[in-house]
């Protein structure tokens, strides 16, 4: 196998073995061995899941980084494509923010050149019933 990157999927060899047992180079050979170059990425991240005892996380992260080495996924490529977002913080309580939100002229003074009101808020707790919820930003 040629040399590996100092990271693969964000992730070094030692993070990868601390958390799975094993590192970058032996994961890539089990996936390999067992045919996963045709797999798709459920398929690949359930079956480390079953068969190697990796949780849900690793799984995923693993299955990332064997499809980047592997040339069937590039950095920041989701499974569907790319996505792009842009956030802004705003000092205002929640309820002005939404209802700034309907109203063009204050959505103007707060986010300039923004078009249309067709963003909608993202619920970070569907079961939630009463009212919108937000998500914060890292």
């Amino acid at each position: 196998m040629k040399k590996l990157p100092a990271k693969i999927a964000g992730i070094t060899t030692p993070a990868v073995e601390k958390a799975t047992g094993r590192s970058w180079a032996d994961w890539f050979e089990v996936l390999d061995g067992a045919g996963a170059k045709s797999w798709p990425h459920a398929e690949i991240a359930q079956w480390l899941q079953k068969k190697h005892r990796v949780n849900d996380w690793w799984s995923q992260m693993v299955t990332v980084g064997y499809e980047q080495i592997t040339g069937r996924r590039v950095k920041n490529q989701k499974t569907d494509g790319f996505e792009i977002s842009v956030s802004k913080t705003i000092a205002a309580p929640v309820a002005v923010a939404f209802e700034a939100w309907k109203d063009a002229a204050i959505r103007e003074r707060w986010l300039p050149r923004t078009p249309s009101r067709s963003a909608r808020p993202r619920r970070t707790n569907p079961s939630a019933s009463s009212g919108p919820t937000t998500r914060r930003s890292r």
